[in-house]
């Protein structure tokens, strides 16, 4: 017979774990930064200790039916990230949502289905011991997941989208100049110079590109549009199209003439670029301190300056907040100049 111990709890770190005897092997189970969301866990475990005792296994007690439980969910979105991110990406990811399922733990869900946007806030709370920065990369990272959970028609929605996560200072982004731009891309290799000139000119993100295929793509329209799909979503879970200046147009249509599969940016066998690889190649290509994203900037700050109404540029990048937006205004050189000559 199975020999079953009330189970205590240990730190390591700033990580709370639940640690038992199963026979004579000593286990562990990683549940939260939070002592007092560890604490309500170790309660559940020692409540579902005794049900073993007594010969009632601890599901005959759950009331919800959906068929995937909260570390399925995560089993798949890991096993997405390993296909899509670099290997320090999917760590982070699972360091993330062992939180999260230490926190579903401690509050008796067992799948997403039972999850609230209460929940979410709670969530946030349960986070306090970590800097802010962290508390919203760790809920970043839940809502992901969640995201996953919607395009893989596990859930019909993610309950936690929406939640307000913790105000922190932003990084200021940089305008690249077309010169900038061009030298990246002449110095970087093929094919990784297409993608600087695309995100240059459509303010995607990487991972909107990596994941592009053909179906999204109109070249007759001169449009792309940008979506989930089965197995990946967009950071925001919305779908918007951008158009397409003539440079991106002439760049889409090239890669359409070698078109080897689904994904529009690939190796030429049809396999889609890593986001991993073309960080390299920027890294050695571009000017010391400009990021990938700071593409994205530059597109919004050229809109602005050429005119752009603010909603205008909001529905472009796919921002769900006007407020996201906003920033950019704030990156424009030429915006900057003319709130000085206000002064006279």
């Amino acid at each position: 017979m199975a020999r079953f111990t009330k189970g205590w709890l240990f730190q390591r770190g700033n990580v709370w774990y639940i640690g038992w005897y199963e026979g004579r092997r000593r286990r562990a189970r990683r549940i939260s930064t939070s002592e007092k969301i560890a604490t309500i866990a170790l309660n559940r475990f020692r409540h579902e200790q005794d049900l073993k005792r007594l010969g009632l296994a601890p599901d005959t007690i759950k009331v919800e039916t959906a068929p995937h439980t909260i570390q399925d969910l995560i089993d798949e979105f890991l096993r997405q990230s390993k296909m899509r991110n670099r290997e320090s990406t999917v760590k982070a990811h699972g360091y993330r949502l062992a939180e999260f399922s230490g926190f579903c733990f401690a509050n008796f869900i067992d799948k997403a289905i039972g999850l609230t946007r209460e929940h979410g806030e709670s969530f946030i709370q349960s986070l306090s011991a970590n800097k802010a920065q962290t508390i919203n990369s760790t809920m970043a990272t839940a809502r992901a997941a969640l995201n996953h959970a919607v395009a893989i028609g596990w859930i019909k929605k993610n309950p936690w989208r929406g939640v307000k996560v913790l105000s922190t200072p932003r990084r200021s982004g940089r305008v690249l100049t077309p010169g900038e731009v061009d030298a990246i891309s002449e110095a970087i290799q093929i094919p990784y110079d297409d993608v600087v000139l695309i995100l240059y000119g459509t303010g995607m993100r990487v991972s909107e590109l990596l994941n592009l295929t053909w179906e999204q793509v109109s070249l007759p329209r001169k449009l792309i549009t940008v979506t989930g799909r089965e197995g990946y979503e967009t950071k925001t879970g919305e779908v918007w199209a951008i158009p397409m200046v003539d440079d991106v147009h002439a760049i889409m249509r090239a890669w359409h003439k070698r078109r080897a599969g689904d994904y529009v940016i690939h190796l030429g066998d049809g396999r889609p670029l890593k986001y991993r690889a073309f960080y390299t190649k920027w890294v050695e290509a571009a000017p010391a301190g400009a990021r990938i994203h700071d593409l994205r900037h530059s597109f919004a700050s050229r809109l602005i300056e050429a005119g752009a109404d603010m909603s205008a540029v909001q529905a472009l990048l796919g921002h769900t907040d006007i407020t996201t937006t906003q920033k950019y205004r704030h990156l424009s050189p030429g915006y900057l100049q003319e709130q000085v000559a206000k002064l006279g």
